[in-house]
C-alpha cells in the first residue's frame, strides 16, 4: 500500500483485487486473474488449496519487480527495480 497509497482503494476485495494487481503490472508472465491467483481468494477456505505454491510466490516476486509504484509513475523510471 506505500506505493500506491492515494491511488489504492483499502476496500477492494476478491476478483476485484486480483484485477487491480494484473493492472498495476501488464508485463506479467502469468496473471493473479488466473486460476494460480485465484487460491488467494479461495485458498483459505479449503482444507487443502489447490496451489502449486512455489509458483504462487515466483509469481508474487515478479510482480514485486515489474510493478509500478506511485513513484516510478511520475518519473516514468524504474528507480528501484
Amino acid at each position: 500500500m506505500t506505493a500506491q497509497p492515494n491511488t489504492f482503494n483499502a476496500s477492494i476485495k476478491s476478483q476485484d483485487w486480483l484485477n487491480w494487481l494484473d493492472a498495476q503490472c501488464p508485463k506479467l508472465t502469468t496473471k493473479f486473474n488466473s486460476k494460480l491467483g485465484q487460491a488467494l481468494i479461495v485458498g483459505q477456505y479449503q482444507k487443502s488449496p489447490d496451489v502449486q505454491v512455489d509458483v504462487l510466490i515466483a509469481l508474487t516476486e515478479e510482480w514485486i519487480r515489474k510493478h509500478k509504484n506511485q513513484w516510478q509513475k511520475k518519473s516514468g523510471g524504474n528507480s528501484h527495480v
